[in-house]
């Protein structure tokens, strides 16, 4: 057997032999925008017997903003995704933080200018009855600061003038602080 791996477009053989599984340690998943895996069957006397569909590795966003982290992630593969879990690493640990059905999670567990870091894992099968299931997909980890890079709410100001009493009346109204 023997497994290929595209990274951004450039093609190398990283496995060949005969183990049905194959771990990668030598890439930086969070490095590439675009990581594509495939594999082709060999027998005995290492001829072909087909190939795999491509399978990316997960490729993983996150965004801070305002006492939030969005995380929106890719990956491309030939099986069913059942769930994806998402972790955040609390206290020098990974914990998983939500279960979900989508591409994206939005952390509000989170507090401004406080670095964390997550990662996801999905979780799928082929449709097809004797294969190893499940086939489990990690994203790299990443890195992200929320901080509060939203402007200030602005506050509504009226003036009243009263010439002949030769005065000004200030009002304004103040907008509700969310970050009371």
């Amino acid at each position: 057997d023997k497994v290929t791996r595209t990274i951004d477009g450039t093609s190398a053989v990283v496995y060949e032999g005969a183990d049905t599984t194959f771990k990668d340690l030598n890439v930086d998943l969070g490095a590439y925008t675009l990581l594509i895996y495939r594999v082709e069957m060999r027998d005995a006397q290492n001829q072909s017997m087909g190939e795999s569909a491509p399978a990316s590795a997960i490729v993983l966003t996150a965004q801070g903003s305002n006492r939030v982290v969005h995380l929106n992630w890719t990956e491309s593969v030939a099986w069913m995704i059942d769930s994806t879990q998402v972790y955040k690493q609390v206290e020098g640990h990974f914990v998983k933080v939500a279960t979900v059905n989508t591409m994206s999670y939005s952390d509000t567990q989170v507090q401004n200018d406080v670095e964390y870091r997550y990662y996801v894992c999905t979780f799928g099968h082929y449709a097809i009855n004797g294969l190893m299931r499940p086939l489990v997909n990690y994203s790299a980890i990443v890195a992200v600061t929320p901080s509060d890079d939203e402007p200030p709410a602005t506050s509504t100001l009226t003036i009243d003038t009263d010439c002949e009493a030769v005065n000004n009346l200030l009002s304004w109204t103040t907008p509700p602080d969310d970050d009371l």
